[in-house]
């Protein structure tokens, strides 16, 4: 049997503190103190009727059942307004009360109210504390006893000298019994109790945790599956949940009406196992998890779910169905294949590449090879994965990819030459370009590397360099024959120069002793022609000595300066000036214009230039001269300018070969070596010279250095 204390401290637990313990105990003791009022009231009022019925009046000790009959009332309002202890409290009080009012009245402790003791004992054993009952034991006991005691030495009205120590013996004792019957009794019944609130503590903890387990289990299932379902013993869906809703997809369409088993509906497609193998899992009643079906989407598209289910059985052990949960898998089934296409994509591209692709772990082994790469060693993927760079090199090649390995930490890319070690042992010139990967977190993740095979253009660069050294001994010949060539061009210029100027000369001065000396003997026709034979003479000197500056400007040494052309330009100017100072001429000079050359050589070009437009220019009244810098397709061109004759532009090809001339001798004298002279120096200085012009409108010619 349990204690009080212990019964306090399982009421004080979780099912009854604050709990359904706590509303039991309160229930009780509203329950029983209104029952006992309820009989107060109803006795006080039934012999208040019996008296006056047998009597025709109240009797003296009913006028104190009168008058408790308010505080009866007032006391029932209390446990009405839930204050049923403290009406508890005043219904004992009240009792004792009426039974000391009644002995007074009575004059004698040996009346039926002294049993209010009794009644008062129980009250207080029941709804009260066990040490309520006791006091209210204790103190009945005591009243009795001291009305008695009252009574034996005749202090009231109807005081007899009997001895009433047995009376009031009895009435202790009856109380005393009472007392323990209700303490024996509040024992059961609070051990009775306890077991019951156990019991419905445990039920409602077991309801809870059910509550708590289904809650869990439904938030979980809405979370992890998008629908759910159920089926009978013929597998006929009976119930499906949460289809079509949040977007989800739902395993059947709006129009799939219940009753139907997932294989007879039409739209529906199983996976590889198919529906024979998933009906077998079913007909022998077993779990089955991931269970995928397809079906099509309303955007046309094919969608999949997976679906899982466990057997139900009712008590007697039998099959009644399944129950499941099914999830959406459209997305993970898209996102897999994009991964499978996209794997496929890289492993084309990877295999596909034409050159060998070699990626390298941190760890410095091979990760991953290509199959140009492979070919190119002659080796098979996997006697490749594992190994070191160092593997397929000889002891000098190690070198290089010790000292590439060296540069890893300090350069994101490397680029180096070395040879790899064929399967059969012969090297193959390559070249690598290396760059690092790293991790998110800034570690390496792999060395990716490109090789490409360069013995081909090895034996390129081998040909090409023989090629050269061929091309060198040839140009070395050549060279040399020229020097002998411009040797003897020297020699024969000079001859060419001594032999033909002396018969020149000689008859030019034949010509001028037969016109000085003989020219009576001359008629006029034959002084003319001596004349002309004279200026023949003088006209093949001048081009004789024309041919050999040229040959000379084409042999010159050339010393790369930097030359002031506007400076060279207004020398020239001047010169001019000075011999013809009758002429008006407008000279126009762009200041500090310069250029990369030949000093002499250029102010030779510039000398036959302006002196060409000084002569195109020689019957204007007026000659305007310019020098400058223009820019013709993005380089620097430098142009000499007049106003003069002019020429047609369907003759400019002719304009700068020797002895080429668009004007007659009698109107424009010259030699028809100037311009060509111009060509050969802008030549050597690596340029380009042309001219514009039209007829009578003047000419520009530009040249580049």
């Amino acid at each position: 049997m349990k204690s009080d204390s212990d019964n306090r401290e399982l009421r004080e637990g979780s099912p009854w503190q604050g709990g359904e313990g706590e509303s039991f105990v309160a229930a009780r003791l509203t329950g029983i103190t209104q029952v006992v009022l309820g009989l107060a009231i109803a006795t006080a009022i039934v012999f208040l009727a019996a008296s006056v019925f047998v009597e025709g009046r109240l009797t003296q000790p009913l006028w104190a059942v009168v008058a408790a009959l308010p505080a009866f009332f007032v006391l029932l309002a209390l446990v009405k307004r839930g204050y049923a202890r403290w009406a508890a409290i005043g219904t004992v009080v009240v009792l004792y009360l009426i039974m000391i009012a009644v002995v007074l009245s009575r004059g004698t402790v040996r009346v039926p109210a002294t049993a209010f003791v009794i009644v008062a004992t129980a009250l207080s054993g029941l709804v009260l504390s066990r040490n309520s009952m006791y006091l209210t034991l204790a103190s009945g006991i005591l009243a009795i006893g001291g009305l008695a005691l009252a009574e034996s030495v005749g202090l009231l009205s109807l005081s007899e000298p009997i001895p009433l120590l047995p009376y009031w013996v009895a009435i202790s004792a009856l109380a005393l019994t009472t007392g323990l019957i209700i303490s024996y009794g509040r024992d059961i019944a609070e051990d009775a109790l306890g077991r019951a609130a156990e019991e419905i503590a445990e039920r409602r903890s077991a309801e809870w945790s059910l509550r708590k387990s289904e809650a869990r289990f439904r938030s979980l299932n809405e979370m992890s599956s998008d629908f759910y379902w159920e089926s009978d013993a013929g597998h006929r869906i009976t119930r499906r949940g949460l289809e079509g809703t949040h977007n989800r997809v739902s395993l059947f369409r709006r129009s799939a009406q219940l009753g139907e088993r997932r294989w007879e509906v039409p739209y529906l497609s199983p996976d590889a196992a198919g529906w024979e193998a998933h009906r077998a899992t079913l007909d022998a009643h077993q779990p089955f998890r991931d269970f995928q079906l397809s079906r099509p989407g309303s955007d046309g598209r094919e969608h999949f779910v997976t679906i899982s289910g466990e057997p139900l059985f009712d008590a007697s052990g039998a099959f009644t169905g399944y129950r499941g949960v099914g999830t959406d898998i459209t997305e993970r089934k898209r996102a897999e294949k994009a991964m499978r296409d996209g794997e496929h994509r890289y492993r084309t591209m990877f295999n596909s590449a034409p050159m060998g692709v070699w990626l390298i772990g941190p760890d410095r082994r091979t990760v991953e090879v290509n199959h140009r790469f492979c070919d190119l060693l002659g080796y098979l993927p996997e006697e490749i994965l594992g190994k070191e760079p160092t593997d397929f090199a000889d002891d000098e090649n190690r070198k290089i990819f010790e000292a590439a390995a060296r540069l890893i930490p300090n350069r994101r890319k490397r680029n180096y030459e070395v040879a790899l070690r064929h399967r059969d042992g012969h090297n193959i010139p390559t070249e690598l370009h290396a760059t690092n990967l790293f991790n998110e977190d800034g570690s390496l993740m792999a060395v990716l590397a490109f090789v490409t095979e360069l013995t081909e253009r090895k034996r390129q660069e081998e040909e090409l360099r023989r090629l050269n050294d061929e091309l060198e001994q040839r140009v070395a010949a050549r060279t040399h024959d020229l020097e002998i060539a411009n040797r003897e061009l020297e020699s024969f210029s000079y001859s060419v120069s001594h032999d033909l100027r002396a018969p020149l000369r000689a008859i030019d001065g034949f010509c001028k002793i037969l016109l000085e000396e003989h020219t009576g003997q001359l008629d006029a026709q034959g002084r003319r022609f001596l004349g002309r034979v004279s200026d023949g003479a003088v006209k093949m000197a001048e081009l004789i000595d024309s041919l050999l500056k040229l040959s000379r400007i084409s042999r010159q040494e050339m010393q790369i300066t930097r030359v002031d052309l506007s400076a060279l330009v207004r020398e020239i100017a001047d010169d001019l000036a000075a011999n013809s100072p009758v002429r008006a001429v407008e000279w126009v000079v762009a200041p500090e214009v310069q250029a990369e050359g030949d000093r002499d050589l250029l102010k030779v070009a510039l000398r036959n230039l302006i002196s060409n437009a000084w002569k195109y220019t020689s019957k204007l009244e007026r000659t305007r001269i310019e020098f400058g810098l223009d820019e013709r397709n993005g380089h620097a061109a430098y142009f000499v300018r007049d106003n003069g004759a002019g020429f047609d532009m369907a003759y400019a090809s002719k304009l700068f070969g020797a002895f080429q001339r668009l004007h007659s001798p009698s109107e424009f004298p010259g030699t028809g070596i100037g311009l060509a002279t111009v060509a050969r120096i802008v030549h050597r200085h690596g340029g380009e010279v042309w001219g514009e012009a039209r007829v009578g409108e003047g000419a520009t010619f530009y040249f580049t250095v």
